[in-house]
C-alpha cells in the first residue's frame, strides 16, 4: 500500500512538473505573442500613419484632378468655340476661293484677249516698220534731191554773185512769227534790193569781156523766184547780215535777204 501510495505520489509529482513546464512554456509563448502583438501594433501604427498620409495625398490629388477636370472642361468649351469660328472662317475662305477661281478665269480670258490685241499690235508694228522704212527711203531720196538742188543753187548763186552783188545794205525791221509761236517778234534783216535784169542781146560785150546770154537771164529769174519763196517761208526765223551771207553763200539760208544788182 505504501508503495502504491508512493508511486501515486511520484506520478502526481511528475504530472505537476509537467504542468509547471507547460505553464512556463505557455507564459513564454504569451510573452512572445505579446511582443509580437506590440511589434504588430507598432507596424500597424506606422502603416496607419502612412495610410493617413496617402489618404491626404489622394484627397489632394482628387481635388487637383477635379480642378484640372474643371479647367479642362473650360478649355474644351473654349476649343469648341475656336473650332466653330475656324469652321466659319473655313467656309468663308471656301466661298472666297470659289470667287477667286471665277476671277482667275475672267483674268485668263482678259489675258487671252490682251495677247490677241498684242499680236495685232505686233502685226501693226511690223506694218509701221515697213512704212517707216519706206518713208526713210523716201526721205533719203528727198535729201539726195535737196542736196542736188542745194548744189545747183550754190553753183547758180556763185554765177549770179559774180555778175550781180551790192555789198552796201540797209537794215530794216521785219515783224513776223517767232520760233515759239508768238506774233510780236521783230527781226532785223538786211534789205534785199532786187533789180530787174537788163534784157540784152546775146552778142553784147561788157567791159570785162563777158557775154550775157538769154539763158543766164532765165537762170537769174529762177534764182530770184526761189529766193522770194525762201524769204516768205523762213525769212522771219533766220537773219543774216551781208558779211554772213558772203561767208555762208554755200548754204540755202545764205540766199535769204541776198541782193542781186547788175554790176556796172
Amino acid at each position: 500500500d505504501l508503495r502504491s501510495a508512493l508511486e501515486a505520489s511520484y506520478a502526481e509529482h511528475g504530472t505537476k512538473l509537467d504542468f509547471e513546464a507547460k505553464l512556463v512554456d505557455a507564459e513564454n509563448s504569451l510573452l512572445a505573442a505579446r511582443e509580437e502583438m506590440e511589434k504588430t501594433k507598432a507596424d500597424a501604427l506606422k502603416h496607419s500613419e502612412k495610410f493617413t498620409a496617402l489618404k491626404k495625398e489622394l484627397e489632394a490629388l482628387k481635388a487637383e484632378s477635379e480642378k484640372n477636370l474643371k479647367d479642362s472642361g473650360l478649355k474644351t468649351k473654349e476649343l469648341e468655340k475656336k473650332l466653330s469660328d475656324a469652321s466659319k472662317r473655313l467656309t468663308e475662305r471656301d466661298s472666297k476661293c470659289v470667287e477667286l477661281e471665277g476671277d482667275l478665269e475672267n483674268a485668263k480670258d482678259e489675258v487671252r484677249s490682251l495677247q490677241k490685241e498684242l499680236q495685232e499690235q505686233d502685226k501693226r508694228v511690223g506694218e509701221y516698220k515697213q512704212l517707216a522704212e519706206t518713208a526713210n527711203s523716201s526721205i533719203n531720196e528727198l535729201n539726195e534731191a535737196a542736196n542736188w538742188l542745194r548744189t545747183k543753187l550754190t553753183e547758180l548763186a556763185d554765177e549770179a554773185t559774180d555778175k550781180f552783188y551790192v555789198p552796201e545794205l540797209k537794215t530794216i525791221e521785219h515783224k513776223g512769227v517767232s520760233e515759239n509761236g508768238t506774233d510780236d517778234a521783230t527781226v532785223k534783216m538786211s534789205e534785199a534790193e532786187v533789180v530787174e535784169p537788163e534784157i540784152v542781146s546775146a552778142q553784147k560785150t561788157f567791159s570785162k569781156g563777158r557775154i550775157r546770154a538769154v539763158s543766164d537771164v532765165e537762170k537769174i529769174s529762177a534764182i530770184e523766184n526761189q529766193l522770194h519763196r525762201e524769204l516768205s517761208g523762213i525769212g522771219a526765223k533766220k537773219a543774216r547780215t551781208a558779211e554772213a551771207m558772203r561767208k555762208e553763200k554755200s548754204s540755202r539760208d545764205g540766199f535769204i535777204g541776198g541782193v542781186f544788182r547788175r554790176k556796172k
